[in-house]
This record gives structure tokens, sequence and C-alpha cells, in this order.
């Protein structure tokens, strides 16, 4: 058999053709491979049109290939600006109209989710097993009206309960009556005995305007999970589960009640007081040595055995207890990515005390499969806007690479101070500690602060693309293992050729968000991120071809 003939082969069979698909995220290349044939077109337009997140105003009203699409993020072109919340509804329904399959529907800012969506969503798409609403955080203009949550305010949410056996679900800034929120919860989780995610914050208007009064307090998550468990709901066996703003497991007791902890695998605790527009509401750390009441212990090794991400967004006293924990178990802490925002306490006096052994802290150092850290001024600091002494970065990085260099897969390198960027991308000490990461395969330095020039802004201070791309070359060549790197919202796959020679591979926006590192950071405040290379299929082109 000549090589023509076994090509020949390969392209015709299409059992091997949509296993090669299945394992391609970049719509460019799901694009490219349309182009080929009409064949391949058959087989592979399926997967491009798969997951659909692109500006839902830019697809071609006629386009009959969205019928294959199984999750959508209903989102708008970048250049929008009306604030015509009822158009952009109607928009989204025409869609939602032509996908019958559609499993799992995206909905982000800055378009408020009209109820006639909803209910279209229900009866079109009977599929749907994830669902993922983030809801203005201005709780509609009724709110600025009402001392108390007004009648308007009372009846402000969507129905869920037509939604069974969900899968995951996501309510961002959940806003109105948070007492009927919490009702109709309940019974939503009664109907998805599968959940396998749960992530929801609260809208911090809505809880300016009932406190202090009966609305709201710390408790409401508990309260929910009592909710639940006073049903008769069996405890849900979540992987993942992201308490956001104002949601704070308190109690164990409660939170059992709700959750199967032993099949946990990610946790995302927002620690922070219960703010808005700046102002705090409702403090849970009263000093910086007190407790916030949050259930950390419920998240360690005995009752998480499975546990592999452990993120919060606040260091604490009780934080430090549970690092304690989790470094006293080795075995424990070597599968365990931690993200924890201002890691340290001024009253610990060293920097680097989570990384080795001292007599003053038992149970360290920590070893963890990934860890994010924080460089302020060449230093490792506790917090983002003090100026106390700290550990040189040379010494944090030397810490890191002798006591977890051979363990360590995943590191972040954050800084706060934005004017010193470009210094911080010359850092002489991090390559030399990056060759003794034998393990290291995703790193990232200031991921979530942009490249201001990049983006096209020079009249702002920032830090030119071409810098950042040969600060990630330099840090890719140094670290042996490194196979993706992500810096200042752009991101790339280190491709490493048999001479030696590295390249950078720009990532797009789904090839990205799949890698761990990049996605799960706390320092990613938003859930549905615009940022890195757009997905920019030239989907009327594309439909063109083959008309």
């Amino acid at each position: 058999m000549d090589e023509r003939s076994a090509v020949e082969r390969f392209a015709a069979n299409a059992v091997v053709l949509r296993v090669l698909a299945e394992q391609i995220r970049a719509p460019r290349h799901l694009r490219d491979l349309c182009l080929v044939s009409r064949f391949f077109h058959s087989e592979f337009i399926v997967y491009l049109y798969r997951e659909l997140d692109t500006p839902i105003e830019r697809l071609r009203p006629a386009n009959p290939h969205v019928v294959h699409t199984r999750s959508l993020v209903a989102r708008s072109c970048a250049e929008r600006r009306d604030n015509d919340h009822d158009a952009f509804n109607e928009v989204a329904q025409g869609w939602i109209l032509k996908m019958p399959l559609l499993e799992t529907f995206f909905w982000p800012d800055p378009y408020d989710l009209r109820k006639p969506t909803m209910e279209l969503l229900r009866k079109s798409c009977p599929r749907i097993k994830g669902i993922h609403l983030d809801y203005l955080n201005t709780d509609g203009l009724a709110a600025l009206y009402f001392p108390r949550p007004g009648p308007i305010m009372r009846t402000w949410h969507h129905n869920l309960s037509a939604f069974k056996n969900l899968e995951s679900l996501t309510l961002n800034h959940l806003g109105g009556s948070l007492p009927a929120w919490r009702a109709h919860l309940a019974q939503v989780l009664m109907d998805s005995p599968n959940l396998k995610a749960l992530d929801l914050s609260l809208s911090g208007m809505t809880i300016r305007q009932m406190y202090p009064g009966p609305e709201y307090d710390l408790r409401w998550f508990d309260r929910l999970c009592d909710d639940y468990g006073t049903r008769g709901g069996v405890p849900l066996k979540l992987r993942s589960l992201r308490c956001g703003h104002a949601v704070f497991p308190l109690s164990h007791s409660s939170l059992t009640r709700l959750v199967d902890l032993a099949h946990l695998e990610e946790v995302d605790i927002c620690n922070k007081n219960v703010n808005w527009g700046g102002r705090t509401i409702e403090q849970i750390y009263r000093s910086r040595h007190s407790r916030s009441g949050i259930t950390f212990e419920s998240f360690g090794p005995r009752h998480c055995p499975r546990l592999r991400r452990f993120s919060a967004h606040r260091y604490g006293e009780d934080v430090y207890e549970y690092l304690r924990a989790v470094a006293a178990e080795p075995a424990f802490a070597r599968q365990l990515a931690v993200c924890i925002a201002g890691m340290g306490s001024r009253s610990t006096g060293d920097s680097a005390v989570f990384f080795k052994a001292s007599p003053k802290h038992p149970g360290f150092p920590l070893r963890p499969r990934m860890v994010e850290v924080e460089l302020n001024r060449e230093k490792i600091e506790w917090f983002a806007h003090c100026d106390a002494t700290g550990t040189p970065a040379k010494t944090i990085f030397d810490v890191i690479a002798n006591s977890n260099g051979t363990n360590l897969e995943g590191l972040t390198l954050q800084m706060h101070n934005e004017q010193w960027s470009a210094r911080f991308l010359e850092l002489p000490s991090l390559e030399p500690a990056l060759r003794r990461m034998s393990r290291l395969k995703q790193l990232a330095y200031n991921p979530f602060v942009a490249s201001r020039q990049a983006l096209g802004r020079a009249a702002q201070a920032g830090v030119p693309r071409e810098i950042v791309l040969g600060a990630a070359h330099r840090f890719a060549t140094a670290a042996p293992a490194l196979e993706y790197v992500g810096m200042y919202r752009q991101f790339w796959r280190v491709k490493r050729h048999d001479n030696g020679y590295v390249e950078m591979v720009e990532l797009q926006r789904s090839e990205w968000r799949a890698v761990e590192l990049f996605y799960q950071s706390c320092w990613n405040l938003h859930r549905f991120p615009n940022w890195g290379v757009p997905d920019s299929v030239d989907w009327p082109n594309l439909y063109q071809a083959f008309e």
C-alpha cells in the first residue's frame, strides 16, 4: 500500500476523524479541517459548533450548523455599548430556538436575563444539564427605591424548577428576596441528585438594602443546607463547590446535610467581608488575628480525602490553621493545589514560613501540587499595600525549589504594583529556581493583570507585548517540563522541538480555560472571562464555502 492510499483511507474513515475531533479544542484548527473537503466538513462541522463562545450577533441568521451546539455562552460583541437588555434577549432567544441539543447554557454580564429567555430555554432545550447565570449585580433599578425589599424585589427571581437532573449550577449575584431564593434553590437541588458542581454568590446591593434585618444574615448558606436536609434530600456528591460573595459555610453539620464531602475535588471560599460599592456591610474578620467562623476544617484530609484544589480569597488565622493541618499530612498536601490571596500574616515574621521547616510553626513546610504566591517590589509580603519587610524574591524561589522542586506542578506569581511590572519581568532569581523545578508544568505570572499596550491602549502604563513574550520564552526555556505559561492576560503552550528550540504557541480562550492553573486561579474573579486570543472563527465565510 503506497503512502497516498494510506492517507486516503485515513481521511475516509469517519470513526477515526471523530476520534481526532474529540481531541481538538481550538476552533481555528477545526475550521481549517472543515475547509479541506466536503467530507471533512460534514464530519468536523459538528465539533466546530459543539461549543459556541463567540458573540451571538455575529452568527448568520440562516446558519444551519447551530443545531449541533451543545454549549452556548450567550455573550455580546465587545464593541456593543447599548443598554437594550430586551433586544439582546431577543437575539439570544432566536438562537436558543435553533439549538435543541443544547446541554450547557452560560449567561454572563452585562445584560439582564429576562424571564421569556428562561422559559424558552426550558421548552426548547430538554437536554439541559448545566446552567450558569451571572445576574446583574444591581438587582434592577427597583432596589434603589426601596429602603427594604419591596414587592418587586421579593418576586425578583427566575423559576428554575422545570430544570431537572442538572449536573452543574452557577448562580452569581443572586438578588431580590434571598429567603425566596433559598427555598427555591432547596427544591431545585432536590430535583438534581446527580449535581456535580455548585457555585453560588449573593448580590451586595440586595444585602445592602436588606441589612440589618431578618432577610439576610451570615448563615444564609447554612440555612439553605438545612432546608435541603429538612426536605429529605440526600447529600450531593459534588466534585466542585464554590462559595462566592456572602455565601459562608459556617456549620459543619449543616454543610454535610447538603454535600457529601468525601467526593469533593475542588473548593473555593470567598472569605471576604460582605460589601457593596467599596463599603463593608458585615465583617467576618474583626481583626487580623480573628477567625471568620467558616468551617475550614471540613475541607481537610479527614473529611475530603479526594480534594485536589483549595482556594480562599483572604488570609486569616483560620486559613493558617488549615494550611498547617494540610502540611501535617504530606500525602494529602502533594495532591493539593493551594490558592490563597494574601497568603501570610505580619505576625509570623517570615514570609517563607509555609515552605520551610520552622520551630515557631510546627507542621510546616507545605509541599502542595500547585501554589500561588504574591510578589511586591521583589519581595514576598503579606498584604497588597503593606510596607513591612518581607523575604527577598530570591529567597522564596530558592525555598520553594529546594523544598518542593520535585513535586510542584503549578506556580503562580502574583504582583500587585503594576507600575513595577517591566522590572519584575527581568527577575534574575526566578530562572535558576525554575531549572530545579523538574515537574513544573504550568506557570502563571500576573496572569490577570492587563498588558495594556498589547490591548491597544498605549496611552496607559503597561507592558509591551514583545517584552511579555520574551519573558515567557525565557521562563519556558529555563523550566525543563513546562507546558503552559500565562502572563498579563496572554497564554501560551510550550512546544519543544528536537533541536532544543522552544516555541510559544498562543492559546485561544477555549484552550487556556481548560488549563487548571489559569482558569481556577482565585485571581481570576470573572466566571466568564473574555481574555486571551478570541475564538475568531469567520463563521459566515465558513458557511458560504460549502453552499
